[in-house]
């Protein structure tokens, strides 16, 4: 169950692989970047700010432009309205490009050739308000859009349309609060490339702050990718589990608030619960149950099994008292 403690916890869960066929030995690489955005000013004291990111893009380290840098976020002084659209950069001013602390450039990935390919395992972006506690105001919203579409130019309202995949807008807190990545198409799986089209499509998770002029909140921004060719370093074998596989992807599908937002003191915490509903879900396959829970009981039930199961699970590992979904 690595891969679902990874998409559970891309931060510093395992070095996981994705256990699909054929499973060929693989460099583990885990990036990020780290700053801080604010909260810009739209003429009334009041504004918002934003990161966003592509994390197909974080295995690279030399993104010179707002088509290939992975991450964007926002200064003191934005004045726009809404998250920022990468492709089409705001001015240096109000915006800055970062990328990723990867070993490795641009160059040195591609399809012929002694060059190597990657594939995204997982990723997530946190973020935490960082000021004095008695400035601390504002609320967030948090965002993977469906199908991996842009982000950019969303107003908060915009992203709050999304209501089956959005997090609904939290009060800033300093503790940790994070969006994670899940695949939603079978290109997000394959082997790829700069040029190709997941790293070339433009930032899709994000997470806008609207509040007070100046407020402050850090930011972390991980992606663990799996390295393969020639040049990869420290290859290690990979697993290759189907049916681990198809229960992960089915809940993280299906559900994905069991391991997507959570306000805990440490992302550990989110683990335990994403793991637990899995093997629960492979337990029922085993017995002749799993496949019909989807179909036969309808979403709605299977959730409130699948919610009860995590609840129970990190209720066993943490108490009641300490699980982050009861709050």
């Amino acid at each position: 169950m690595q891969y679902a403690q990874a998409l559970a916890n891309p931060f510093d869960g395992p070095p996981a692989c994705v256990p699909t066929q054929p499973s060929l030995p693989s460099e583990r690489l885990r990036v990020f970047t780290k700053g801080t955005f604010y909260v810009g000013d739209t003429g009334s004291g009041k504004g918002v700010g934003a990161v966003s990111m592509n994390p197909f893009r974080m295995a690279y380290n030399d993104g010179t432009d707002a088509t290939n840098s992975p991450v964007v976020y926002t200064t003191a002084v934005y004045n726009g309205s809404t998250v920022p659209i990468t492709l089409i950069a705001g001015p240096p001013a109000q915006t800055v490009l970062a990328n990723s602390n990867s070993p490795y450039t641009k160059a040195q990935f591609g399809k012929t050739g002694l060059l190597n390919q990657y594939r995204l395992v997982s990723a997530g972006i946190r973020v935490a308000y960082v000021g004095k506690l008695q400035d601390q105001n504002g609320t967030m919203v948090m965002l993977q859009s469906p199908n991996h579409e842009s982000v950019g130019g969303l107003t908060e309202d915009g992203l709050l349309a999304f209501s089956d995949q959005c997090e609904k807008e939290f009060v800033t807190s300093k503790k940790w609060t994070s969006i994670l990545y899940h695949p939603v198409d079978p290109d997000d799986l394959e082997w790829t490339v700069p040029t190709d089209a997941p790293n070339t499509g433009d930032a899709f998770m994000t997470c806008l702050v609207s509040g007070d002029v100046g407020t402050a909140m850090a930011f972390e921004c991980y992606a663990l990718f799996e390295i393969v060719g020639p040049k990869a370093r420290h290859t290690v074998p990979a697993a290759a589990d189907v049916t681990g596989f198809s229960a992960v992807q089915a809940l993280a599908s299906a559900f994905p608030n069991l391991y997507k937002s959570a306000r805990v003191d440490t992302n550990a915490q989110r683990e335990p619960s994403f793991v637990q509903a899995a093997i629960s879900l492979l337990n029922e396959t085993a017995s002749g149950v799993g496949p019909n829970i989807l179909l036969e009981a309808g979403k709605r039930a299977a959730m409130g099994w699948a919610l009860n199961t995590a609840r129970r699970g990190i209720d066993r590992v943490f108490g009641a008292r300490n699980n982050p979904f009861s709050y």
